[in-house]
């Protein structure tokens, strides 16, 4: 990750721990959510897909493992671990994945599909899980989740289709746009941090913190390591990344929404431990490159000697 980024999310984290008023501006999240989620899928041609076996075991694993997190810790008397352990579990594939597998020389077209089928599939499996999960299961809510995910998932993905037909230029918006992008996600990261800075102050609220920082790299460390295990030979990387690399805003603004913003740190801490592998692996692949282009220039060197 460029150094900038880095020093963008330093100051992220100061402004939202120290201006906890910001937290007033906490139903712009959504239309923050939804805007980055159109670009996304502006970027995502349906006629490229080419869904496989390992794509479902993704999304079974996206959705499987949160599940049984939560009632480990449930059954240990620790529901508030088990909230945290959930909603930062369950997000689905980042929208900048098939960006950073690029880099590495990677298939796209693999993490583009995974992006796609998780993002749906979670938001669809989210609907009867979160009302279990956050121990309200009514109607009421029931509904109410099914209005919040359908209008902040589904909505700008069936935006970005009617879009792409009208106007076909668009697809080539989302390069165009990914410094706003990035923008928006460090917007909602800071307004997200101002409404868990007044937990933490509250009584209990700092004890709780070291375990959301253990348990949501347990999870990364977690799902790297099963994608890479799910994909098939040839997509083991592909895999690894769709599965670690994962786009937490939305569970981000699930979690305020339905538990806390206690809650909401397990996926914010997520943020840090993802893009900290994704450093390393583009420091390695920058280091390969360049042993490749020695490589290469001794043996032209020998040729040419001999």
């Amino acid at each position: 990750m460029k150094s900038y980024r880095w020093l963008a999310f330093v100051v992220a984290f100061a402004v939202g721990l120290t201006c906890p008023p910001l937290q007033v501006l906490s139903p712009t999240i959504p239309w923050f959510v939804r805007f980055m989620l159109l670009v996304v899928f502006l970027g995502i041609d349906p006629q490229q897909m080419r869904p496989c076996f390992s794509h479902l075991a993704l999304l079974g694993f996206n959705v499987g493992m949160p599940l049984l997190l939560w009632k480990l810790f449930a059954l240990a008397g620790r529901n508030d671990y088990g909230l945290i352990a959930f909603f930062t579990a369950v997000a689905p594939t980042a929208t900048a994945a098939p960006v950073v597998i690029g880099f590495l020389g990677r298939k796209v077209e693999y993490v583009t599909t995974a992006l796609l089928i998780t993002t749906v599939g979670t938001a669809v499996a989210l609907v009867p899980i979160i009302p279990i999960v956050v121990d309200r299961p009514a109607p009421g809510l029931f509904l109410d989740v099914a209005a919040r995910v359908g209008g902040t998932i589904v909505l700008p993905l069936l935006l970005a289709l009617v879009i792409r037909v009208l106007f076909p230029k668009s697809k080539a918006l989302p390069p165009k746009l990914k410094k706003v992008v990035f923008a928006s996600w460090l917007c909602v990261l800071t307004i997200i941090l101002s409404g868990a800075s007044n937990c933490l102050r509250g009584e209990g609220g700092v004890s709780i913190l070291p375990a959301a920082v253990l348990i949501s790299l347990g999870i990364c460390v977690i799902n790297f390591l099963g994608g890479f295990f799910l994909g098939e030979k040839d997509n083991r990387r592909e895999a690894s990344q769709a599965l670690g690399q994962k786009n937490t805003s939305i569970t981000v603004w699930l979690a305020m929404t339905y538990a806390d913003p206690i809650t909401a740190l397990g996926p914010t801490l997520y943020v840090l431990w993802h893009n900290g592998y994704n450093a390393w692996q583009m420091s390695r692949c920058k280091e390969s490159a360049g042993a490749e282009e020695n490589a290469g220039a001794d043996r032209q060197n020998n040729s040419e000697n001999r």
